[in-house]
């Protein structure tokens, strides 16, 4: 079974508010990105939050929690081979880098759209690269792996760390609705909590 994660990561906002907005505490346990429910580590100016599922970095939500900040969303659905990352500053969409491998590694199945940052070009050239050196009928597609390198290079964060990620801890739930919740708790509207 592949992996079926989002994440979203909140540039320069403190880890409580963050989680404040999202109706979220921590707990004491540690936190894994590809088992935990819901996770959260700080890495850098970025406060990375991690759900199972693809849900949890629907644009909609991105939407409502980047007034005043910058926030990433990314997708890693390994069962199709969809990979995504999104940003949104201030409310307003500023680009997107996604792939769709469903139909085998294809390098015009990655589609960027608005103005990625500059690190794009070169994870881009590098996995294409690393795609050509591959036999025909390998099974490896590092396409997939584009917006992922490149969530890693701009938030830290790539749920296949290789051993440099930061220590996540378990969220859960907070017991009651925070009054910072930002548009009205869509975490709940999402979630049902």
């Amino acid at each position: 079974m592949g992996v079926s994660l989002s994440w979203i990561a909140i540039k320069n906002v403190p880890k409580e508010r963050v989680l404040g907005w999202m109706n979220l505490k921590e707990t004491r346990r540690p936190g894994e990105p590809m088992t935990s429910e819901f996770c959260g580590a700080q890495h850098g100016d970025w406060y990375v939050v991690c759900a199972k599922g693809t849900a949890f970095a629907e644009e909609g939500n991105l939407f409502e929690l980047s007034h005043e900040c910058e926030v990433l969303g990314g997708i890693a659905e390994e069962m199709e081979l969809r990979s995504q990352l999104v940003l949104y500053k201030n409310r307003s969409y500023v680009w997107r880098v996604e792939y769709l491998g469903d139909e085998g590694p294809k390098p015009e199945a990655l589609e960027a759209d608005g103005p990625v940052p500059p690190e794009f070009a070169a994870i881009q050239a590098e996995m294409l690269a690393l795609q050509a050196n591959e036999p025909g009928d390998a099974d490896i597609d590092h396409i997939y792996d584009v917006p992922l390198e490149l969530s890693r290079r701009l938030c830290g964060f790539h749920y296949d760390p290789d051993g440099k990620a930061p220590n996540f801890a378990e969220l859960e739930n907070a017991a009651a609705q925070s009054p910072e919740v930002v548009g009205g708790g869509w975490f709940k509207k999402l979630f049902g909590r």
